[in-house]
């Protein structure tokens, strides 16, 4: 009983671990940036652990990736954890029921969540306030953001495939 509940929280500190190095990455000026698109690096983790650990842990997960990334200053404090709370439960729910833990769908889903998050932050950011040139904003900020994340997500799928698999509990 005591070497389960060691596994489980070796296997979460390796998460959090992975999760803080990647808000590291992503808070790095000039890292991977694209005009004036940045990688949601802790996104990318918290769909990968939500497609490994269910929709509990990936909203767990998603408040505290979201969080993170409210602390550097993106928007109003909460509404990124909201929002990566969201993705965390809505990812684990379609890898449970939906569809395979591969890394395909898991590029997929990476995608369609950086977008739908994207998206949302660009709304009640910018276009409800009627700003000028709001639509260059979407070309040169969102959508270099889904591109680049989307395309960094295998890095982050292959690292926590590989702490799932390393610290498994053996079921006898």
């Amino acid at each position: 009983m005591g070497n389960k509940v060691y596994i489980h929280v070796i296997r979460h500190l390796f998460y959090v671990l992975l999760l803080f190095v990647c808000y590291v990455l992503q808070c790095t000026p000039g890292f991977f940036q694209l005009w004036e698109g940045k990688p949601m690096l802790t996104l990318g983790v918290v769909v990968a652990v939500a497609m490994f650990e269910g929709p509990l842990v990936g909203g767990l997960y998603g408040a505290f990736g979201g969080l993170l990334y409210d602390v550097s200053g993106a928007s109003l404090f909460g509404f990124s954890g909201i929002l990566a709370m969201a993705v965390g439960v809505a990812v684990g729910l379609l890898t449970c029921y939906l569809v395979r833990n591969t890394w395909i769908n898991g590029v997929a889903l990476m995608a369609v969540s950086c977008l739908s998050v994207r998206l949302v932050e660009f709304v009640f950011q910018y276009a409800v306030w009627g700003y000028t040139g709001v639509w260059w904003q979407l070309l040169r900020n969102v959508l270099p953001t889904v591109v680049i994340t989307t395309l960094l997500f295998p890095i982050s799928f292959w690292a926590v495939k590989q702490i799932h698999q390393h610290l498994q509990v053996q079921v006898h």
